[in-house]
C-alpha cells in the first residue's frame, strides 16, 4: 500500500511540475499561457504525446528534440523529480502521521495544504534558478491561497502565522538593507513573508536557518569547484524554498532534534 501511495503521489507531482515549467516558460517570454500547444524552445515544433510524457520522455528522446536534435533543457526533467519526490513524501508522512490522528476534513485539508505549497515553492524556485527572478504574482497568489487554507485550519491562530510570516520579512529585509541589495532582493522579502506565513512560529526560524545553510554549502561548493567565482550572483530563492518546504514536513522533528542536542535545560 505505501508503494502504490508513493507512486501514486510522485507521477501526480511530475505531472504538475511538468505543467508548472511550462507555465513559467511561457510568462517569460509573454506568451499566453491559455492557448496554443507546448513546443520545443529551440524549432518552435509542436510536441506530441509520446513528447510530453512527464521523465519519460526525455529518456526516450535521451534528452534531445525529435525534430532539430538540440538539447532539451534537463532543468525540466529535475524539476518534475523532485516535485514527484516532494509530492511522495508528502503523500507517505501525511498517511502514515496525519491521516490517523486528525478529524477526516482537517486531513485532507492538511494534505491540499502540504501538496498546495510544495507545488507554489518548487514554481518559485524553478522560475528564479531560471531567471533570476521571483515573480510578485506567484508570491500573491501563495499568499492568497494559503490566507484562505490556515483561515480553514488554524481560524484562531492565524495572527500568529502572520506575525510569523513580517518577522521572516523584517529579518531578510534588514539584510537587503545592511548589503545594499547585493545577493538578496526585494522578491526574497516577499518570498520570506510567504514562507513565515505558511511555517509559522517558530518555525519560520528553522526555515530560513536551512534556506541559509544549504545556499551557504552549494555557495562553496560552486565556488570551491570553479563553476562559479563569489561575484556571480546564484539565484536564493531555490534555497528559502528548500527551507520551506523540508521545515513543512519536518519541522517538528528538526526542532525536537535542535533542542535536544544544543539547548541544555
Amino acid at each position: 500500500m505505501p508503494i502504490l501511495l508513493g507512486l501514486f503521489f510522485f507521477i501526480s507531482g511530475a505531472s504538475i511540475a511538468s505543467f508548472l515549467c511550462n507555465l513559467s516558460t511561457r510568462l517569460s517570454k509573454n506568451e499566453q499561457v491559455s492557448r496554443g500547444r507546448s513546443h520545443c524552445d529551440h524549432c518552435g515544433k509542436n510536441l506530441s504525446w509520446y513528447e510530453l510524457i512527464p521523465i519519460i520522455s526525455y529518456l526516450f528522446l535521451r534528452g534531445r528534440c525529435h525534430s532539430c536534435r538540440k538539447k532539451i533543457d534537463v532543468s525540466y526533467t529535475l524539476t518534475e523529480c523532485i516535485l514527484g519526490i516532494l509530492f511522495a513524501l508528502s503523500g507517505l508522512v501525511w498517511h502514515q502521521s496525519i491521516y490517523a490522528t486528525l478529524p477526516e476534513p482537517q486531513a485532507w485539508l492538511m494534505l491540499a495544504f502540504w501538496l498546495v505549497n510544495a507545488s507554489l515553492f518548487t514554481l518559485i524556485s524553478y522560475h528564479d534558478y531560471r531567471h533570476f527572478l521571483i515573480l510578485d504574482r506567484f508570491v500573491a497568489a501563495g499568499t492568497i491561497l494559503n490566507l484562505v487554507l490556515l483561515a480553514l485550519l488554524y481560524q484562531i491562530q492565524m495572527l500568529t502565522y502572520i506575525a510569523a510570516g513580517g518577522l521572516n520579512a523584517l529579518f531578510i529585509g534588514l539584510i537587503v538593507l545592511a548589503t545594499k541589495g547585493k545577493g538578496m532582493g526585494e522578491g526574497d522579502i516577499k518570498l520570506a513573508f510567504l514562507i513565515g506565513l505558511v511555517t509559522g512560529f517558530p518555525h519560520n526560524f528553522t526555515a530560513l536557518f536551512l534556506g541559509f545553510v544549504s545556499g551557504a554549502c552549494i555557495g562553496v561548493i560552486l565556488i570551491i569547484s570553479k563553476k562559479k567565482t563569489s561575484k556571480d550572483i546564484i539565484p536564493f530563492g531555490p534555497f528559502l524554498s528548500f527551507g520551506a518546504v523540508t521545515t513543512l514536513l519536518f519541522g517538528e522533528q528538526i526542532l525536537a532534534w535542535y533542542l535536544r542536542s544544543f539547548i541544555i535545560f
